[in-house]
This record gives structure tokens, C-alpha cells and sequence, in this order.
């Protein structure tokens, strides 16, 4: 297999003059996921987990991939249940959603993995910790696990 860099990273062009200016800001963003660390704690859940995520917010297809696992995990006779921050919702939980949450109150993507699955809804993971301790699922997917709100 033979790899070559593409044409365009040689190229002096507007883009590479616009990405030396922002480069300072991912100095910045370095840092502060290091100060993040520092002051952070993790935390253990019961069961295994997956976490589905990425840098980008909203339209990366995070949540159907979501819903596609605990499709394939269900078929092989694991207990699994979503685990959300409820992003935009006014709760803070740790609960488990039901039919009748409002959206306002859960978000939007908490109601759509509702038709799926169970719904924990926690704003602070270590909150949920206690209550998923108790349910003993198999398996914890994390919509949008990576999100930093």
C-alpha cells in the first residue's frame, strides 16, 4: 500500500493562513482539557459501558448508532438501558424516564431512545451510579457519552 500526502497540504492558500491564526486557540483548548482533567474525577459504572460520541454536536448520527446497539446487544439476551444527560432538559435526575416525561423536561433525544429502551436520565453520571447498581443491566450505552456540558 502506498500512502502520499494530498496536493492541498502543500498548497499556500487562504485556509492554510486562516488555520496558522487559529492555531493559538487549540493551544488554549489543549490546555483547558488538561485543567479539566486535574479537577475531574471518574466515574465507575456498574456493567460494561459504550459510549457513542464525537466532537461534533448534533447531526453525526450518534443517536441512531445508539439505538442500533442496543438493538444488537438485545439480540444477544443482555440487559442494556441508555444512560443520558438529557441535554436541553430541565431535569436533572438520576431517573428513569417514562411515556408521559414531557420533552421540556427530558430533552428530545431522551424521548426518541424511550421507543427503544429504558432511559436513565442523569445529569451527573456518579448521581446514576447508585440506581443502575441496583438494576443490573449487562451493558450502558451512553448517547453522546462525550459531550462536555
Amino acid at each position: 500500500m502506498n500512502f502520499h500526502q494530498p496536493n492541498f497540504w502543500r498548497r499556500a492558500s487562504l485556509a492554510s493562513f486562516a488555520l496558522l491564526l487559529l492555531l493559538p486557540l487549540s493551544g488554549i483548548y489543549w490546555l483547558a482539557t488538561k485543567l479539566r482533567g486535574v479537577f475531574s474525577t471518574a466515574t465507575k459504572l456498574p456493567g460494561t459501558t459504550l459510549t457513542v460520541g464525537n466532537v461534533t454536536l448534533g447531526g453525526g448520527g450518534k443517536t441512531p448508532t445508539a439505538i442500533k446497539l442496543k438493538e444488537l446487544i438485545d439480540s444477544l439476551g443482555l440487559k442494556s438501558c441508555f444512560l443520558t444527560r438529557g441535554y436541553k432538559g430541565a431535569l436533572d435526575g438520576p431517573l428513569f424516564i417514562t411515556k408521559n416525561s414531557k420533552v421540556s423536561d427530558t430533552g428530545d433525544e431522551p424521548q426518541l431512545l424511550l421507543k427503544y429502551g429504558e432511559v436513565l436520565l442523569a445529569k451527573k453520571r456518579e448521581l446514576a451510579k447508585e440506581i443502575l447498581s441496583k438494576a443490573k443491566y449487562d451493558v450502558l450505552i451512553l448517547d453522546d457519552g462525550l459531550l462536555m456540558i
